[in-house]
């Protein structure tokens, strides 16, 4: 074990990797609290110390323990070990910028962070200490990098600031709905066997090819019989206002030339979510919601997800029901990083799924309307009245 005691904890020794899993490293005394403080970086801290660098300081500011790595370059690369001992100090300074911060490995990589960015921590000093050196705006923007991931938020604070809706039980209004037939066709390949669609994959998975491949979609097509279906009952149901047109879908990722029908279902309540059903010519359904929420039906269509209408129409249903019973809930911005989170919760409980992630390449604008029109929903969105 290390002499000197640069970050907190009792330095601890690595467990063996397990080979294609991932595993936290925790410390085998108490065997529940994940390591933030690996051993091993003895050597690094010799080097620095004969090249007249402060390694306390170094272990305090992760900006000054890369450019030393990135500088020191030659003398790592000299001597066998060195390379690990640095990884390990720079993945020990990287892990006191955060509380949830921890080590641990995929495969035989090891890996240091907490949320969403985990850095590969071997891989990353082997390409600072690449030959030919990295140039100052490539160190620039790996300290960027790891300054905007410490100010996110963990987990659990995330979790408290994404909505959490608790949709109404009505079953005696969802029981007046009834969905259309689905109809089963068989579909046949070029040789003229039927295709299984939903089960031709084994536990082998399904080709590279198949991914590129997208073989008879009018499979889909009982999915726009599924939504007139439910179009018509909440227009009947609910005092909506019904807005029908191409330019309804503008706000859709649908290109207007994709777009055969598109219908906005408006409630008359300021604090119920809108809800938007754009039928395309693939054909398929895109369900946009709320401010920003966006779901395709199919998901994707290709022949290696083997979806099929009847595995989509349930998704479906349920989160129309979601919208229109209050289990549908959103917020953005959520955290440093100002992502978009969402939920649905389907209505009788039986089925739930949420998110967040990057907003992506939405326009500004929509963006600060978006934020703006969440902000007045203290309660999120509501059931429709």
């Amino acid at each position: 074990m290390s002499g000197d005691r640069f970050f907190e904890g009792t330095p601890s020794q690595l467990i063996s990797a397990v080979p294609g899993a991932r595993s936290v490293y925790r410390d085998a005394a108490s065997g529940v609290s994940p390591v933030r403080h690996l051993d091993g970086y003895a050597p690094f801290a010799e080097l620095a110390r004969a090249r007249g660098e402060d390694v306390t300081a170094l272990s305090l500011s992760v900006p000054a323990a890369i450019a030393f790595i990135a500088a020191a370059a030659d003398d790592i690369r000299s001597a066998d070990g060195l390379a690990a001992a640095a990884a390990t100090f720079l993945g020990n300074v990287i892990a006191r910028l955060r509380p949830d911060a921890c080590w641990h490995v995929v495969g035989d990589q090891r890996e240091v962070g907490a949320g969403r960015i985990w850095f590969v921590i071997d891989d990353l000093v082997a390409r600072l200490i690449e030959p030919g050196g990295v140039d100052a705006g490539r160190l620039a923007e790996l300290d960027a990098a790891i300054a905007r991931w410490a100010l996110e938020e963990s987990d659990a604070e995330l979790e408290a600031l994404t909505p959490h809706p608790r949709p109404l039980d009505r079953p005696e209004r969802r029981a007046r709905y009834r969905r259309p037939e689905i109809p089963a066709p068989t579909f046949a390949d070029d040789a003229g066997e039927p295709i299984a669609y939903g089960e031709r994959w084994g536990a082998d998975g399904p080709p590279d090819d198949a991914y590129e491949r997208v073989t008879h979609p009018e499979r889909f097509a009982p999915l726009l019989e599924v939504a007139n279906a439910l179009i018509a009952f909440l227009a009947d149901e609910y005092d909506v206002r019904v807005d029908e047109g191409v330019d309804v879908a503008a706000d859709s990722g649908v290109r207007a030339d994709q777009v055969v029908r598109a219908v906005r279902l408006t409630p008359s309540a300021q604090d119920a979510a809108p809800l938007t059903v754009v039928f395309t010519d693939f054909p398929g359904v895109v369900v946009t919601a709320g401010v920003l929420f966006e779901s395709p039906f199919p998901t994707c269509g290709c022949d290696a997800c083997d979806e099929t209408a009847a595995s989509q129409v349930d998704d479906l249903e349920s989160l129309v029901f979601a919208v229109a019973e209050g289990g549908f809930g959103e917020a953005y911005p959520v955290g440093a990083a100002r992502w978009y989170a969402h939920a649905i919760v389907a209505p009788d409980g039986a089925s739930s799924s949420s998110g967040r992630g990057d907003v992506g390449s939405e326009p500004a604008d929509r963006l600060e309307s978006a934020a703006r029109r969440l902000a007045a929903l203290p309660n999120g969105w509501r059931p429709w009245s």
